[in-house]
């Protein structure tokens, strides 16, 4: 599978969480790879306050960019 590059737009400066819906939309990797590796370990950090996973977009953005440089497919 070939991961692309920053789909959408994500701000470094952006302080909105976002859901695990939407770090899928922006990684372009399904929902159920999100949580396979979040369970591995080598997932992107995020926070779990109630049912759903959340993140800061400029955090998900330097785990991408970490998961690309590890050439992860």
């Amino acid at each position: 599978m070939v991961i692309p590059l920053h789909p959408v737009p994500l701000v470094d400066d952006d302080p909105i969480l976002v859901g695990i819906e939407q770090m899928a939309a922006a990684t372009g990797l399904p929902v159920r790879t999100l949580r396979y590796l979040r369970a591995q370990g080598e997932g992107p950090p995020c926070s779990k306050p109630g049912r759903h996973l959340i993140i800061r977009r400029s955090e998900l953005r330097q785990w991408l960019d970490d998961y690309l440089k590890k050439g992860r497919k």
